[in-house]
């Protein structure tokens, strides 16, 4: 419920609304299902390029992939419709018509949007618009190694995710995710930003607790020479 107070829920409502004109008449609106069906193809260049930039885990990218393509089948099936409605108007487009439409409303917004990305991959590489926020580092009986526990935000289209990392006593920490474990309140089923606590068994043991509603992402058993176990609760 709590999306629906934000402003990005705001702006695929209002995206939304103008997608009532193809649903009551597909052929006088036909410009906004060529339009959305660019916005599906779109998705993929943004998902492949910036996905990486933001830290998104790959699997994740494919599922925002797949937005792309599921979005494309009604749009898909709605301007076949409306060619059905109207096979007049389209007879009379011609071929010279057709390829100048192909390359107007297709060919050159994709070139456009790709170039744009491409600009900000090889320009912008070294952007991450993440922050870190330590909420507890712990040091380990031999003091050579800490678990640090922190929160990272992206931005506010991404929820704040807990996470933990091992780092050498001394060292701080770096503009990354978490090396061991990563989770978040799993769309609010957990308190947001899941608390987590950790505790040194031994010198090579380490014990993390988590809520058990919480959605992990990773979940790393063994770093370096340090085993981890886990617990939620």
């Amino acid at each position: 419920m709590a999306y629906g107070t934000d402003w990005l829920a705001f702006g695929h409502l209002v995206i939304a609304t103008a997608f009532i004109g193809p649903l009551r008449d597909p052929v006088r609106n036909k410009w906004i299902i060529d339009w959305g069906l660019i916005a599906c193809v779109g998705v993929l260049p943004l998902a492949l390029i910036c996905g990486p930039l933001r830290g998104i885990p790959f699997y994740w990218r494919l599922i925002d992939c797949s937005f792309g393509f599921v979005g494309a089948i009604p749009f898909r099936i709605r301007r076949r419709d409306s060619v059905r409605d109207n096979p007049q108007k389209h007879s009379t487009l011609g071929k010279a018509g057709m390829k100048k439409y192909i390359y107007g409303c297709v060919v050159f917004p994709l070139t456009a949007c790709f170039c744009i990305l491409a600009y900000l991959f090889f320009e912008l590489s070294n952007f991450d618009p993440c922050e870190n926020d330590v909420i507890q580092q712990i040091q380990s009986p031999d003091g050579q190694s800490k678990v640090v526990i922190f929160e990272r935000g992206c931005g506010a289209t991404t929820s704040t995710s807990t996470q933990v990392s091992i780092l050498p006593t001394g060292s701080d920490l770096p503009d990354e995710v978490g090396n061991i474990f990563i989770t978040d309140s799993n769309h609010g089923a957990a308190p947001r930003g899941p608390e987590i606590s950790a505790e040194w068994l031994n010198r090579q043991g380490l014990k993390i607790i988590y809520d058990r509603r919480a959605a992990v992402f990773t979940k790393i058993k063994r770093f370096k020479n340090v085993t981890i176990t886990y617990k939620t609760r």
